[in-house]
């Protein structure tokens, strides 16, 4: 009789992890296979640091849909919760070399009023965060760029309202000159940023500034650093 309940254990216990759905890497697909080289995956805190290939994904980095690279992430504290890719390249925003990252993305909220999607990242502070705002200035539902002065102060740049559909985000920087374009409008043009003189790096994924939970569905990404 032990052993009967023994395996019967042995049973529930096997069927209770068949219901665990299995994640799959956005990396089994070619437009994404190359980030294996470029970035590292920080979720759900920058203590840690996951390598990419194509068989890594978790709850916070899949593919969706068989097509779109997913970041989500939830907190229920102001912990500063992430699930971003952290591009290993570092640079000055000054170099005379054109450096870019582009993403054409879908935001998926949930109970939010802010979350970051792209940033220039230095060491410790960001230079430039694109991020979401829920109500932001008496504009609901917008995109901003904060962009940090030569004092440590960040001042939010309106991009326009958030499409309910995939849109572009180009953000660009050459010689100390900061641009960013929104569905191939210029919404920031050769902004003087020539003051940060901190070696910097891009980043893409969700950063959640408050509790809830949020999600991004990424189409396609591209970069140069």
């Amino acid at each position: 009789m032990r052993f009967f309940y023994f395996f019967l254990f042995l049973f529930i216990l096997g069927c209770g992890g068949s219901e665990t759905e299995s994640k799959t890497s956005p990396l089994i697909l070619e437009k994404f296979s190359f980030l294996s080289q470029k970035a590292k995956l920080q979720a759900p805190s920058s203590e840690y640091n996951y390598v990419l290939d194509k068989n890594f994904a978790n709850d916070y980095f899949y593919l969706s849909e068989n097509r779109y690279m997913t970041f989500d992430i939830s907190e229920d504290s102001l912990d500063s919760k992430r699930s971003e890719l952290r591009f290993y390249n570092e640079w000055n925003v000054s170099d005379d070399k054109s450096r870019y990252l582009y993403m054409r993305l879908k935001i998926i909220k949930f109970n939010k009023r802010e979350f970051t999607f792209m940033q220039i990242h230095d060491n410790s502070l960001p230079l430039v965060r694109v991020v979401w705002y829920d109500d932001y200035k008496n504009e609901k539902n917008h995109i901003w760029a904060f962009v940090r002065d030569e004092n440590g102060d960040a001042t939010g740049y309106d991009l326009g309202a958030l499409s309910s559909d995939f849109f572009d985000v180009n953000m660009s920087v050459k010689s100390g000159f900061l641009s960013i374009e929104v569905n191939g409008i210029k919404k920031i043009d050769n902004f003087d940023v020539s003051y940060w003189q901190n070696l910097s790096y891009f980043k893409a994924g969700v950063y959640l500034q408050d509790i809830g939970r949020a999600v991004i569905f990424v189409d396609l990404l591209k970069i140069e650093d």
